[in-house]
């Protein structure tokens, strides 16, 4: 699966966010530059030569470095900011606004760096923890080095910092940067841009998707609990996000690594116009969803416009695109394997001396996000795809290696196609009234009505009867049935995702069961649905579980609605699920 991380980041990191767009070369080569232009063997396959019209584009990206930013989100009117979702963002709006939390000046006259007009309140000051341990050491002046130790200890682990955006990343499996990186080596500079330009469209898919549940905002004290033990805060839902998106190309080693950074902006405004902070826990229950909507969705899209073929990983925890060799990824991964897993080591085993046990689940997820901050270096000399190319030609032999990696994943689609095994000729029939256009949600209501109706009619599960003696197919038992095939897939994805999650977690979330049974639906293409409607359809699926958990064997341990919510107090918007605030 692709990575998605959700981390907090400070008024001050802002420059972090900016670093792709201010990533500029520091000396141009002066050879090199034009990609090697080795024909990939086979008849049936043709890939361009990098012509000028190639040149042009590594030039260019070699002068620019990364692309710039771009506004993204339905939010971005209602906080009074007069961008629109794909314009480009300027570093200046994007110092203002995710820096300072203020308007930028030609928005609102006046506002500046030294007189701010903020979005919403001014943004809260805590003390450093520079300062904590200085109050204490002045009550604490004889303090041994010991206790100098636990001061600055717990001083680094409860200071505080008020939180400016969401940096949500998101970045496909190493094949998917390494097809990206041979094509623009053999010269096929538009099948390039057709790998980045499905990542980036995925990028949009997943945001879009979280955008629904992820725009609450919160009033109130949340800190503190009241006599019933609750928040006396408040959440209430906005009028969506406001985002820019920041594409990148390598990862901190120079290596082949398509990735972007959505900087999700803490502030949004309410349908009154007020404008508040974000509830940064919304993004942790759809955090999984998230990570599996862009992951299907770039699959998707590769499999349409370029016919690749994704298989499972031998260790089962991702899907690589068929045909790119181990030893490939390995090379592209040197920060991975020769610093952030040794690094990841030096600190478990750490820890395992201080606490005398080993790190649980949580624990050693906290040390592997450690452990990449630890090795983290900043990005110098060239970027964008001018430093893809680079490295496709920096060590003798890999542009050729390059090269039979794409002969190697065509013979793959080749074959998936002549067994009848490729994602794209594979078809399900669908209920009455669902067609290659129906909406992801309208094509759930329809096959969850026709699942209703076979279960109210039979009293029976789909269980994959056999038949004469063998092991029925899907169409069989769907015909037998009375069920459309996706209807009998859905209906074992629905009662096999929350086997799933039941035996994986003692507790989980809506993003978790998501994430399961989209899983459990299989190869995307087969299902009928466009790739930025298949997260819809799939998270209406799960809200069918949970609409009726009784049916899934499934304890509810949370209070429902003691009494009818009136459709104001539901989620009713555009890519709302219906649920009560």
């Amino acid at each position: 699966m692709g990575v998605v991380r959700v981390t907090a980041m400070a008024p001050g990191s802002v420059e972090y966010l900016l670093h792709g767009c201010d990533s500029r070369p520091e000396q141009a080569p002066e050879q090199g530059v034009d990609a090697p232009t080795a024909e990939p063997a086979g008849p049936d396959f043709e890939r361009s030569q990098v012509h000028h019209g190639g040149a042009e584009y590594l030039q260019s990206a070699t002068e620019r470095g990364e692309p710039d930013g771009v506004w993204f989100g339905s939010g971005l009117e209602a906080l009074g900011l007069p961008m629109a979702a794909g314009e480009t963002a300027t570093a200046e709006d994007v110092r203002a606004i995710f820096g300072q939390l203020r308007y930028p000046s030609h928005v609102v006259d006046g506002s500046t760096e030294k007189t701010p007009v903020y979005l919403g309140s001014k943004p809260r000051r805590f003390r450093t923890a520079a300062q904590i341990v200085a109050d204490a050491l002045k009550a604490e002046p004889e303090a041994s080095a010991e206790r100098r130790f636990e001061i600055e200890t717990s001083a680094k682990k409860n200071t505080r910092t008020p939180t400016a955006y969401y940096d949500v990343t998101f970045s496909p499996v190493k094949s998917v940067s390494l097809y990206y990186t041979a094509l623009l080596s053999a010269g096929d500079i538009e099948g390039a841009e057709t790998v980045r330009a499905a990542h980036e469209q995925a990028v949009r898919i997943a945001l879009a998707t979280a955008e629904s549940d992820v725009a609450y905002v919160r009033s109130g004290r949340h800190e503190g609990r009241g006599p019933s033990g609750r928040t006396v805060g408040e959440w209430q839902a906005a009028t969506g996000l406001a985002a820019v998106i920041y594409g990148h190309h390598t990862n901190r080693d120079g290596e082949p690594q398509l990735h972007s950074h959505a900087g999700v902006l803490n502030r949004a405004a309410t349908a009154d116009g007020r404008v508040l902070a974000l509830d940064g826990q919304a993004f942790r229950p759809v955090k999984d969803a998230m990570a599996t909507a862009y992951t299907r969705a770039y699959q998707q899209l590769l499999t349409e416009q370029l016919g690749v073929v994704f298989e499972m990983r031998p260790d089962g925890v991702a899907r690589e695109i068929a045909g790119i060799d181990r030893e490939l990824l390995a090379a592209a991964s040197t920060r991975t394997h020769d610093k952030v897993r040794p690094r990841i080591a030096e600190l478990v085993e750490a820890y395992t001396a201080r606490h005398g046990r080993a790190p649980g689940t949580r624990a050693k997820r906290a040390l592997v996000e450690q452990a990449v901050k630890d090795t983290r270096k900043p990005k110098t000399g060239l970027a964008g795809p001018a430093a893809v190319a680079a490295w496709a030609s920096g060590e003798r032999g890999r542009a050729a290696r390059l090269a039979a990696a794409l002969d190697a994943v065509d013979e793959r689609v080749m074959a998936a196609a002549a067994n009848g095994g490729h994602p794209a000729a594979a078809t399900m029939t669908g209920p009455a009234g669902m067609t290659g256009h129906t909406p992801g949600r309208e094509a759930a209501r329809l096959v969850l009505a026709e699942i209703e109706a076979f279960h109210t009619a039979t009293a029976q599960a789909v269980d994959g009867h056999t038949t004469e003696g063998r092991a029925a197919t899907a169409d069989e038992v769907a015909a037998d049935r009375g069920l459309s095939t996706l209807g009998f897939t859905v209906d074992q994805a629905l009662v096999s995702g929350v086997a799933a999650v039941q035996t994986k977690y003692a507790t989980w979330t809506v993003g978790n069961l998501t994430a399961a049974i989209d899983e459990h639906l299989g190869d995307q293409a087969g299902i009928g649905l466009a790739a930025d409607e298949r997260p819809a359809f799939v998270a209406a699926l799960a809200g069918a579980v949970l609409d009726a958990p009784a049916r899934y064997g499934l304890v509810q341990v949370s209070a429902g609605d003691p009494v009818p919510v009136p459709d104001a107090l539901r989620r009713t918007g555009p890519g709302g699920d219906g649920r009560s605030m």
